[in-house]
Protein backbone atom coordinates (compact mmCIF):
# COMPACT_ATOMS: atom_id res chain seq x y z
CA UNK A 1 0.00 0.00 0.00
CA UNK A 2 1.28 3.45 -0.89
CA UNK A 3 1.09 5.81 2.09
CA UNK A 4 -0.35 9.18 1.14
CA UNK A 5 0.86 12.32 2.84
CA UNK A 6 -0.69 15.72 3.50
CA UNK A 7 1.40 18.68 4.61
CA UNK A 8 -0.39 20.41 7.46
CA UNK A 9 -0.20 24.17 7.93
CA UNK A 10 1.85 23.62 11.10
CA UNK A 11 4.55 21.97 8.96
CA UNK A 12 3.98 18.39 10.15
CA UNK A 13 2.90 15.54 7.89
CA UNK A 14 -0.43 13.69 8.16
CA UNK A 15 0.11 10.25 6.68
CA UNK A 16 -2.60 7.91 5.46
CA UNK A 17 -3.14 5.58 7.24
CA UNK A 18 -2.12 7.00 10.62
CA UNK A 19 -2.58 5.96 14.21
CA UNK A 20 -2.91 8.46 17.07
CA UNK A 21 -2.89 7.54 20.76
CA UNK A 22 -5.16 9.13 23.35
CA UNK A 23 -3.30 10.14 26.54
CA UNK A 24 -5.53 10.85 29.54
CA UNK A 25 -3.30 10.83 32.59
CA UNK A 26 0.13 11.77 33.85
CA UNK A 27 0.95 8.05 33.78
CA UNK A 28 -0.04 7.88 30.09
CA UNK A 29 2.20 10.81 29.22
CA UNK A 30 5.11 9.32 31.14
CA UNK A 31 4.54 5.92 29.53
CA UNK A 32 4.62 7.36 26.00
CA UNK A 33 7.77 9.35 26.65
CA UNK A 34 9.57 6.42 28.29
CA UNK A 35 8.57 4.03 25.51
CA UNK A 36 9.92 6.42 22.87
CA UNK A 37 13.22 6.66 24.74
CA UNK A 38 13.52 2.98 25.62
CA UNK A 39 12.64 1.66 22.16
CA UNK A 40 14.04 4.09 19.59
CA UNK A 41 14.04 3.39 15.89
CA UNK A 42 17.13 1.32 15.05
CA UNK A 43 18.16 -1.81 13.17
CA UNK A 44 16.87 -4.07 15.93
CA UNK A 45 13.38 -2.65 16.36
CA UNK A 46 10.90 -0.04 15.24
CA UNK A 47 9.76 1.23 18.65
CA UNK A 48 6.63 3.32 18.23
CA UNK A 49 7.82 5.23 15.19
CA UNK A 50 4.60 4.37 13.31
CA UNK A 51 2.42 6.17 15.88
CA UNK A 52 2.18 9.69 14.53
CA UNK A 53 -0.12 11.58 16.85
CA UNK A 54 -1.13 12.18 20.46
CA UNK A 55 -4.68 13.22 21.38
CA UNK A 56 -5.44 14.84 24.73
CA UNK A 57 -8.76 16.11 26.07
CA UNK A 58 -8.60 19.72 27.25
CA UNK A 59 -9.26 18.72 30.85
CA UNK A 60 -6.38 16.23 30.81
CA UNK A 61 -3.84 18.48 29.14
CA UNK A 62 -2.17 19.87 32.27
CA UNK A 63 -1.35 16.33 33.44
CA UNK A 64 0.06 15.15 30.11
CA UNK A 65 1.77 18.34 28.89
CA UNK A 66 5.05 18.00 30.86
CA UNK A 67 5.89 14.87 28.85
CA UNK A 68 5.40 16.56 25.46
CA UNK A 69 8.14 19.18 25.76
CA UNK A 70 10.85 19.32 23.06
CA UNK A 71 13.54 16.70 23.60
CA UNK A 72 17.18 17.71 23.24
CA UNK A 73 17.95 14.33 21.70
CA UNK A 74 15.80 15.25 18.70
CA UNK A 75 18.07 18.25 18.08
CA UNK A 76 21.17 16.06 18.20
CA UNK A 77 19.65 13.18 16.22
CA UNK A 78 17.13 14.12 13.48
CA UNK A 79 15.91 10.49 13.33
CA UNK A 80 14.81 10.57 17.00
CA UNK A 81 11.01 10.75 16.80
CA UNK A 82 10.26 12.54 20.07
CA UNK A 83 6.75 13.17 21.35
CA UNK A 84 6.78 16.85 20.37
CA UNK A 85 7.47 15.92 16.73
CA UNK A 86 4.19 14.02 16.48
CA UNK A 87 0.86 15.62 15.62
CA UNK A 88 -0.70 17.06 18.77
CA UNK A 89 -4.47 17.37 19.07
CA UNK A 90 -6.21 19.01 22.02
CA UNK A 91 -9.85 17.94 22.00
CA UNK A 92 -12.10 20.59 23.63
CA UNK A 93 -14.12 17.57 24.81
CA UNK A 94 -17.32 19.57 25.30
CA UNK A 95 -19.27 16.36 24.68
CA UNK A 96 -18.42 15.46 28.29
CA UNK A 97 -20.74 18.25 29.41
CA UNK A 98 -23.63 16.08 28.18
CA UNK A 99 -22.50 12.54 28.93
CA UNK A 100 -19.63 10.62 30.43
CA UNK A 101 -18.03 10.16 33.82
CA UNK A 102 -18.30 12.81 36.51
CA UNK A 103 -14.51 13.26 36.58
CA UNK A 104 -14.52 14.03 32.84
CA UNK A 105 -17.32 16.58 33.26
CA UNK A 106 -15.42 18.23 36.09
CA UNK A 107 -12.18 18.28 34.09
CA UNK A 108 -13.90 19.94 31.13
CA UNK A 109 -15.58 22.52 33.37
CA UNK A 110 -12.30 23.27 35.13
CA UNK A 111 -10.76 24.41 31.84
CA UNK A 112 -13.41 27.06 31.22
CA UNK A 113 -14.43 28.03 34.76
CA UNK A 114 -12.45 31.28 34.70
CA UNK A 115 -14.35 32.36 31.57
CA UNK A 116 -17.68 30.76 32.42
CA UNK A 117 -17.94 30.13 36.18
CA UNK A 118 -21.64 29.22 36.05
CA UNK A 119 -21.09 26.29 33.66
CA UNK A 120 -20.13 23.76 36.33
CA UNK A 121 -23.27 24.33 38.41
CA UNK A 122 -25.51 24.04 35.36
CA UNK A 123 -23.83 20.86 34.10
CA UNK A 124 -23.96 19.21 37.53
CA UNK A 125 -27.57 20.20 37.98
CA UNK A 126 -28.52 18.61 34.66
CA UNK A 127 -26.47 15.50 35.43
CA UNK A 128 -28.55 14.87 38.58
CA UNK A 129 -31.73 14.45 36.54
CA UNK A 130 -32.63 10.74 36.41
CA UNK A 131 -35.07 10.61 33.50
CA UNK A 132 -33.04 10.52 30.28
CA UNK A 133 -35.63 12.37 28.20
CA UNK A 134 -35.86 15.18 30.75
CA UNK A 135 -32.08 15.28 31.12
CA UNK A 136 -31.56 15.71 27.37
CA UNK A 137 -34.20 18.41 27.09
CA UNK A 138 -32.74 20.27 30.05
CA UNK A 139 -29.19 20.09 28.67
CA UNK A 140 -30.32 21.58 25.36
CA UNK A 141 -32.28 24.32 27.11
CA UNK A 142 -29.67 25.21 29.73
CA UNK A 143 -26.20 24.24 28.43
CA UNK A 144 -26.51 25.12 24.72
CA UNK A 145 -26.89 28.89 25.35
CA UNK A 146 -23.60 28.88 27.31
CA UNK A 147 -21.66 27.46 24.37
CA UNK A 148 -21.42 30.76 22.54
CA UNK A 149 -18.83 32.48 20.34
CA UNK A 150 -16.89 33.76 23.35
CA UNK A 151 -16.46 30.25 24.76
CA UNK A 152 -15.49 28.88 21.33
CA UNK A 153 -12.83 31.60 21.01
CA UNK A 154 -11.44 30.80 24.47
CA UNK A 155 -11.22 27.09 23.68
CA UNK A 156 -9.48 27.74 20.37
CA UNK A 157 -7.03 30.05 22.15
CA UNK A 158 -6.46 27.35 24.77
CA UNK A 159 -5.42 24.95 22.00
CA UNK A 160 -3.11 27.54 20.46
CA UNK A 161 -1.36 28.11 23.78
CA UNK A 162 -1.04 24.35 24.18
CA UNK A 163 0.72 24.13 20.80
CA UNK A 164 -1.99 22.03 19.15
CA UNK A 165 -1.11 21.32 15.52
CA UNK A 166 -4.74 21.27 14.38
CA UNK A 167 -7.42 23.46 15.97
CA UNK A 168 -10.62 21.61 16.86
CA UNK A 169 -13.98 23.35 16.99
CA UNK A 170 -15.89 22.52 20.18
CA UNK A 171 -19.14 20.70 19.51
CA UNK A 172 -22.23 19.08 21.00
CA UNK A 173 -22.97 15.37 20.53
CA UNK A 174 -25.51 13.83 18.18
CA UNK A 175 -27.17 11.46 20.62
CA UNK A 176 -30.93 11.52 20.09
CA UNK A 177 -33.13 11.08 17.03
CA UNK A 178 -35.88 12.92 18.90
CA UNK A 179 -33.78 16.09 19.23
CA UNK A 180 -31.59 15.63 16.15
CA UNK A 181 -32.65 18.93 14.60
CA UNK A 182 -31.65 20.88 17.70
CA UNK A 183 -28.32 19.06 17.91
CA UNK A 184 -27.64 19.62 14.20
CA UNK A 185 -28.48 23.32 14.38
CA UNK A 186 -26.23 23.87 17.41
CA UNK A 187 -23.39 21.99 15.70
CA UNK A 188 -23.92 24.04 12.54
CA UNK A 189 -23.84 27.27 14.54
CA UNK A 190 -20.67 26.35 16.47
CA UNK A 191 -18.83 25.24 13.33
CA UNK A 192 -19.71 28.48 11.54
CA UNK A 193 -18.59 30.54 14.52
CA UNK A 194 -15.29 28.68 14.77
CA UNK A 195 -14.47 29.42 11.14
CA UNK A 196 -15.44 33.10 11.48
CA UNK A 197 -13.25 33.44 14.57
CA UNK A 198 -10.24 31.94 12.80
CA UNK A 199 -10.81 34.23 9.84
CA UNK A 200 -11.12 37.38 11.99
CA UNK A 201 -9.96 37.79 15.60
CA UNK A 202 -7.63 34.77 15.34
CA UNK A 203 -6.61 35.43 11.74
CA UNK A 204 -2.88 35.52 12.57
CA UNK A 205 -3.14 31.75 13.13
CA UNK A 206 -5.16 31.02 10.00
CA UNK A 207 -2.11 30.09 7.93
CA UNK A 208 -0.44 28.27 10.83
CA UNK A 209 -3.17 25.84 11.87
CA UNK A 210 -5.72 23.72 10.06
CA UNK A 211 -9.25 23.83 11.45
CA UNK A 212 -11.13 20.62 12.27
CA UNK A 213 -14.87 20.27 12.68
CA UNK A 214 -15.41 17.44 15.16
CA UNK A 215 -18.73 15.60 15.00
CA UNK A 216 -19.48 13.51 18.08
CA UNK A 217 -22.15 10.93 17.44
CA UNK A 218 -23.87 7.80 18.56
CA UNK A 219 -24.26 5.55 15.47
CA UNK A 220 -27.91 5.00 16.39
CA UNK A 221 -28.75 8.46 14.98
CA UNK A 222 -27.47 7.62 11.50
CA UNK A 223 -30.79 6.51 10.08
CA UNK A 224 -31.22 7.70 6.49
CA UNK A 225 -33.74 10.35 7.56
CA UNK A 226 -31.13 12.27 9.55
CA UNK A 227 -27.89 11.73 7.62
CA UNK A 228 -28.14 14.76 5.32
CA UNK A 229 -28.74 17.08 8.27
CA UNK A 230 -25.72 15.69 10.14
CA UNK A 231 -23.53 15.88 7.03
CA UNK A 232 -24.50 19.51 6.45
CA UNK A 233 -23.77 20.45 10.05
CA UNK A 234 -20.41 18.66 9.93
CA UNK A 235 -19.27 20.53 6.83
CA UNK A 236 -20.40 23.99 7.94
CA UNK A 237 -17.67 26.64 7.81
CA UNK A 238 -15.63 24.70 5.25
CA UNK A 239 -13.24 22.94 7.67
CA UNK A 240 -9.78 21.86 6.55
CA UNK A 241 -10.13 18.52 8.34
CA UNK A 242 -13.07 16.49 9.64
CA UNK A 243 -13.11 14.60 12.93
CA UNK A 244 -15.62 11.95 13.93
CA UNK A 245 -15.80 10.79 17.54
CA UNK A 246 -17.77 7.60 18.06
CA UNK A 247 -19.81 7.12 21.21
CA UNK A 248 -20.99 3.68 22.31
CA UNK A 249 -20.45 1.80 19.07
CA UNK A 250 -22.08 -1.63 19.32
CA UNK A 251 -20.01 -3.66 16.86
CA UNK A 252 -22.53 -6.51 17.10
CA UNK A 253 -25.23 -4.24 15.68
CA UNK A 254 -24.40 -4.74 12.02
CA UNK A 255 -27.00 -2.25 10.76
CA UNK A 256 -25.72 0.64 12.88
CA UNK A 257 -22.10 -0.24 12.16
CA UNK A 258 -22.71 -0.35 8.42
CA UNK A 259 -24.67 2.91 8.57
CA UNK A 260 -21.66 4.55 10.20
CA UNK A 261 -19.28 3.23 7.55
CA UNK A 262 -21.57 4.49 4.77
CA UNK A 263 -21.72 7.89 6.49
CA UNK A 264 -17.92 7.92 6.66
CA UNK A 265 -17.66 7.03 2.97
CA UNK A 266 -19.99 9.89 2.07
CA UNK A 267 -17.96 12.32 4.17
CA UNK A 268 -14.76 11.20 2.45
CA UNK A 269 -16.19 12.33 -0.89
CA UNK A 270 -15.65 15.90 0.34
CA UNK A 271 -11.94 15.34 -0.23
CA UNK A 272 -11.08 16.53 3.28
CA UNK A 273 -8.88 14.38 5.55
CA UNK A 274 -10.85 12.50 8.20
CA UNK A 275 -9.75 11.48 11.69
CA UNK A 276 -11.90 8.89 13.49
CA UNK A 277 -11.56 9.20 17.27
CA UNK A 278 -12.36 6.70 19.99
CA UNK A 279 -11.93 3.34 18.29
CA UNK A 280 -9.86 0.21 18.72
CA UNK A 281 -9.27 -2.49 16.09
CA UNK A 282 -12.50 -1.51 14.33
CA UNK A 283 -10.64 1.65 13.36
CA UNK A 284 -8.67 -0.35 10.79
CA UNK A 285 -11.95 -1.03 8.97
CA UNK A 286 -12.60 2.71 8.72
CA UNK A 287 -9.41 3.13 6.65
CA UNK A 288 -11.24 1.28 3.87
CA UNK A 289 -14.08 3.84 3.96
CA UNK A 290 -12.07 7.04 3.78
CA UNK A 291 -10.55 7.60 7.23
CA UNK A 292 -7.01 8.96 7.09
CA UNK A 293 -6.20 8.56 10.78
CA UNK A 294 -7.68 6.89 13.82
CA UNK A 295 -7.22 7.52 17.54
CA UNK A 296 -7.46 4.96 20.32
CA UNK A 297 -6.97 4.79 24.09
CA UNK A 298 -4.04 2.85 25.55
CA UNK A 299 -4.90 -0.80 26.20
CA UNK A 300 -8.55 -0.39 27.13
CA UNK A 301 -11.99 -0.14 25.59
CA UNK A 302 -12.91 3.28 24.20
CA UNK A 303 -16.47 2.91 25.49
CA UNK A 304 -17.88 3.05 28.98
CA UNK A 305 -19.17 -0.23 30.39
CA UNK A 306 -21.64 -0.18 33.25
CA UNK A 307 -20.75 -2.38 36.21
CA UNK A 308 -22.89 -3.58 39.04
CA UNK A 309 -22.58 -1.52 42.21
CA UNK A 310 -20.97 -4.48 43.95
CA UNK A 311 -18.33 -4.95 41.25
CA UNK A 312 -14.94 -3.34 41.44
CA UNK A 313 -12.74 -2.80 38.43
CA UNK A 314 -9.73 -5.14 38.57
CA UNK A 315 -6.48 -3.40 39.40
CA UNK A 316 -4.63 -5.42 36.78
CA UNK A 317 -5.77 -4.50 33.27
CA UNK A 318 -6.04 -6.66 30.17
CA UNK A 319 -3.38 -7.92 27.75
CA UNK A 320 -3.92 -7.41 24.01
CA UNK A 321 -3.29 -10.64 22.10
CA UNK A 322 -1.47 -9.62 18.94
CA UNK A 323 -2.71 -12.58 16.88
CA UNK A 324 -6.22 -13.03 18.23
CA UNK A 325 -6.70 -9.23 18.41
CA UNK A 326 -8.72 -9.39 21.64
CA UNK A 327 -8.02 -8.46 25.26
CA UNK A 328 -7.43 -11.09 27.94
CA UNK A 329 -7.88 -10.27 31.60
CA UNK A 330 -4.99 -10.81 33.99
CA UNK A 331 -6.82 -13.85 35.37
CA UNK A 332 -7.79 -15.48 32.08
CA UNK A 333 -4.56 -14.82 30.17
CA UNK A 334 -2.49 -17.59 31.83
CA UNK A 335 -5.08 -20.19 30.78
CA UNK A 336 -4.68 -19.06 27.18
CA UNK A 337 -0.92 -19.68 27.15
CA UNK A 338 -0.58 -22.56 29.65
CA UNK A 339 -0.19 -25.16 26.89
CA UNK A 340 2.91 -23.31 25.63
CA UNK A 341 4.51 -23.16 29.07
CA UNK A 342 3.27 -19.57 29.55
CA UNK A 343 5.37 -18.21 26.70
CA UNK A 344 4.12 -14.75 25.69
CA UNK A 345 2.38 -14.94 22.28
CA UNK A 346 4.04 -11.83 20.90
CA UNK A 347 7.39 -10.72 19.52
CA UNK A 348 7.28 -7.05 20.40
CA UNK A 349 10.38 -5.75 22.14
CA UNK A 350 9.07 -5.92 25.71
CA UNK A 351 7.49 -9.38 25.29
CA UNK A 352 10.81 -10.67 23.93
CA UNK A 353 12.55 -9.17 26.97
CA UNK A 354 10.34 -11.05 29.44
CA UNK A 355 9.66 -14.12 27.31
CA UNK A 356 7.28 -15.72 29.79
CA UNK A 357 4.25 -14.58 31.77
CA UNK A 358 5.82 -16.12 34.87
CA UNK A 359 8.68 -13.61 34.76
CA UNK A 360 6.39 -10.59 35.04
CA UNK A 361 5.89 -9.46 38.62
CA UNK A 362 2.35 -8.39 39.46
CA UNK A 363 3.48 -4.86 40.25
CA UNK A 364 5.03 -4.64 36.75
CA UNK A 365 1.97 -5.94 34.94
CA UNK A 366 0.09 -2.74 34.06
CA UNK A 367 3.22 -0.97 32.86
CA UNK A 368 4.27 -4.04 30.85
CA UNK A 369 0.91 -4.55 29.14
CA UNK A 370 0.58 -0.88 28.15
CA UNK A 371 4.07 -0.74 26.65
CA UNK A 372 3.27 -4.01 24.87
CA UNK A 373 0.07 -2.44 23.51
CA UNK A 374 1.92 0.56 22.07
CA UNK A 375 4.60 -1.64 20.51
CA UNK A 376 2.06 -4.03 18.97
CA UNK A 377 -0.06 -1.20 17.58
CA UNK A 378 3.12 0.17 16.03
CA UNK A 379 3.77 -3.23 14.44
CA UNK A 380 0.22 -3.39 13.12
CA UNK A 381 0.48 0.05 11.54
CA UNK A 382 3.80 -0.84 9.95
CA UNK A 383 2.18 -3.97 8.53
CA UNK A 384 -0.74 -2.00 7.07
CA UNK A 385 1.53 0.66 5.61
CA UNK A 386 3.88 -1.82 3.96
CA UNK A 387 1.37 -4.33 2.60
CA UNK A 388 1.77 -4.95 -1.13
CA UNK A 389 -1.90 -5.91 -1.59
CA UNK A 390 -4.99 -3.67 -1.31
CA UNK A 391 -5.68 -2.74 2.31
CA UNK A 392 -9.08 -4.45 2.41
CA UNK A 393 -7.48 -7.73 1.29
CA UNK A 394 -4.71 -7.41 3.89
CA UNK A 395 -7.29 -6.76 6.61
CA UNK A 396 -9.48 -9.67 5.53
CA UNK A 397 -6.47 -11.91 5.99
CA UNK A 398 -5.49 -10.36 9.32
CA UNK A 399 -9.00 -10.43 10.80
CA UNK A 400 -9.59 -13.90 9.38
CA UNK A 401 -6.69 -15.25 11.46
CA UNK A 402 -7.93 -13.49 14.62
CA UNK A 403 -10.92 -13.60 16.93
CA UNK A 404 -12.26 -10.53 15.14
CA UNK A 405 -13.61 -12.42 12.12
CA UNK A 406 -16.86 -10.45 12.37
CA UNK A 407 -15.04 -7.41 10.95
CA UNK A 408 -14.49 -9.22 7.64
CA UNK A 409 -18.17 -8.73 6.80
CA UNK A 410 -17.74 -4.94 6.97
CA UNK A 411 -14.78 -4.78 4.59
CA UNK A 412 -15.51 -3.73 1.00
Amino acid sequence: MITNEKLLKCGKILKTPSLFINAKTKADGKLIKETIIRYPLNKANNGISQIDGIVISSGDYSAVAPFLVPDIRAQLDPSFYSADKRIRLIDPATHFLFSGLEKDKDACCSVVEKWLPQLSNVVNSVARIDAQKEKLDSSIQRIYPLLDAVLIQRLLEFQIRANADILINPSVPFSSSRRINDQAEKTREMNRQGRVLLDTVLSRYKEQRDLMNLTVLNPSVLASTYVDNILDATLQGNPDIIGIRLMNLDEKNSVETMNFLKFLKTLSSSGKPIVVFNVREFGYVTFCYGANAISMPIAKSPYMTKKKASEKAPHEGSYYHSIEMIDYSYRSFPDNIRAKNYKLPCHCEICDEFGSFTKIEKKQWNYFRKVHFLLVKNMEMQELRKTDVPLNIALKDKFGRSQKTGYVAFLP
